[in-house]
């Protein structure tokens, strides 16, 4: 990976530019630009250098493939900010804030490569159970191996080419009181057998279910607390928030 983080030139409109250092937040101020100049930290065959490469709305993450259009030096990166108007003009009790608020990268990956991985669970026998399954998308490749391990314990393991459900016995629940992990490892598999690919995740099996004015954790009553932490803060921040603010 390589982080397009640190200083970008900004402009209001078509005035004067600026330096902003991204991720940043800036108060609602109609059309603004962020603009860098970069190069590739490695060789490769990979709005950038003035073609339009695609559209986002706030708050998602949003991937685009630049392979085709990228340059080994001198790329020029462009994204154009719209604020979302407010027909009923601007809320005294909340302010509103542009710019880019996360972090911005480039991904290297082979011509192999694992997209995606989703894994879910479902508890059956009374909590003694568990059946799960993982979609894995992937792309140019023959098949995967999928490893779920308990700390260095491989508690299943198989190879596929497209999703299967698999059952475990007594797995160990996740719960507010005991937090148990699993380490789920898919591995990308070339025809030859070859691993190309990995991408590893914690896992854990629980389920949540409302009954009524209940709230039960792996059939138990649980009783939430949580905080509001709004995500903003004073000190020019705007959405733009520190670890050290955080805590």
């Amino acid at each position: 990976m390589q982080t397009l983080n640190g200083i970008w030139k900004y402009r209001v409109g078509k005035g004067k530019w600026e330096e902003k250092e991204v991720p940043f937040s800036a108060l609602c101020v109609g059309h603004s630009e962020c603009e860098k100049e970069f190069d590739l930290e490695t060789k490769s065959d990979v709005i950038l250098n003035e073609i339009y490469v695609g559209k986002m709305l706030p708050y998602s993450e949003y991937v685009f493939d630049i392979s085709k259009i990228v340059n080994p030096k001198k790329n020029i990166l462009r994204v154009e900010i719209e604020d979302i108007d407010c027909p009923f003009g601007p809320s005294e009790g909340w302010e509103n804030f542009g710019g880019i608020v996360r972090d911005v990268w480039i991904i290297y990956k082979n011509k192999s490569y694992i997209e995606d991985v989703y894994f879910h669970s479902q508890l059956e026998n009374e909590y003694k159970d568990a059946v799960y399954t993982v979609d894995v998308s992937i792309n140019n490749a023959c098949a995967y191996r999928v490893t779920l391990l308990d700390g260095k314990t491989v508690v299943d393991t198989y190879e596929a080419t497209s999703s299967q459900s698999r059952k475990i016995k007594n797995p160990r629940l996740w719960s507010v009181k005991a937090p148990n992990l699993y380490l789920l490892k898919v591995e990308l598999l070339d025809c030859n057998n070859t691993v190309i690919d990995v991408v590893e995740k914690k896992v854990g099996f629980s389920e949540f279910k409302c009954s009524e004015n209940r709230f039960l954790l792996n059939g138990e009553d649980i009783f939430l607390k949580g905080v509001c932490r709004h995500e903003m803060i004073g000190e020019n921040s705007g959405h733009t928030i520190t670890k050290e603010q955080i805590y």
